[in-house]
């Protein structure tokens, strides 16, 4: 299997790690991920919030009634994994609970969150055991088999997405719909390349050769498949992942991951 990690920017190899698929750095990967929508979503609050005081009509409507219900469920993802347990990370989860209820539509809040969010302390006592149970529940996904490269060490999850990607092309469907699956795909394999990450310690963090490989494979899948519509996908997939690799070093910087 190979276990090379490589620098996400440059490609350089890097001495092999023994700890690439230790679960602790899969879960420190997915809670960064979880906090860099969370960043994303109390800005997204903000505007918003900015935006109804000013009785300015978004030009995102869709997006806006659903920020408070996002909010709730990223709240949740990180409480249900045991990542709410340090001040920083409460005072974030605070402010979009006090955002999401200032709002029009705050009971999309309610429905996840009916009475006030805990104190810090009661996150922190739950943390382990909800830590332990998710380390757990990390297990093998089953396959799905389509024609794509073999890419060793590659994860099981991964390799579904770039299935999944290939027979994009084929599916019978609107090219609207196409379109929209296909950005959806792409986005969802930049999020698991990022949940891969081995060295968050760097300003261009290290991710396995196998998820660099796939992500290059993505990339060449979307403009083989769809042209000008997957070029413009991959653009978007790539400023994507830019931004979680940024944000999740900023967030290691600050040691609130």
């Amino acid at each position: 299997m190979n276990t090379q990690n490589v620098n996400v920017n440059t490609a350089t190899p890097e001495s092999p790690k023994t700890w690439v698929n230790n679960p602790s750095i899969t879960f420190i990967s997915r809670k960064t991920s979880a906090l860099i929508r969370l960043a994303k979503t109390e800005g997204d609050l903000m505007m918003y919030r900015a935006f109804e005081r000013l009785g300015i009509d978004s030009r995102d409507y869709n997006d806006e009634i659903c920020a408070p219900q996002e909010a709730a469920h990223l709240v949740t993802e990180l409480a249900d994994m045991g990542g709410i347990t340090t001040p920083t990370v409460y005072d974030m989860v605070r402010s979009v609970e006090s955002l999401a209820q200032g709002m029009k539509l705050s009971y999309l809040w309610d429905e996840e969150y009916p009475e006030s969010l805990p104190e810090l302390a009661v996150f922190q006592a739950a943390s382990a055991e909800k830590k332990a149970r998710t380390l757990r529940s990390m297990t093998t996904v089953a396959p799905v088999s389509a024609d794509v490269p073999e890419i060793p060490g590659l994860s099981q999850a991964l390799r579904n997405d770039l299935a999944c990607l290939a027979k994009l092309s084929t599916r019978e469907m609107d090219e609207m719909e196409r379109e929209e699956l296909l950005n959806g795909t792409i986005r969802n394999i930049a999020d698991r390349v990022c949940n891969t990450v081995t060295d968050w310690t760097r300003p261009r963090p290290v991710v396995p050769f196998s998820s660099l490989s796939a992500w290059n494979c993505a990339g060449q899948l979307a403009m083989k498949l769809f042209g000008e519509t997957g070029e413009a996908a991959w653009s978007a997939g790539r400023s994507h992942l830019a931004l979680l690799l940024m944000a999740g070093y900023a967030m290691y910087v600050a040691d609130i991951a």
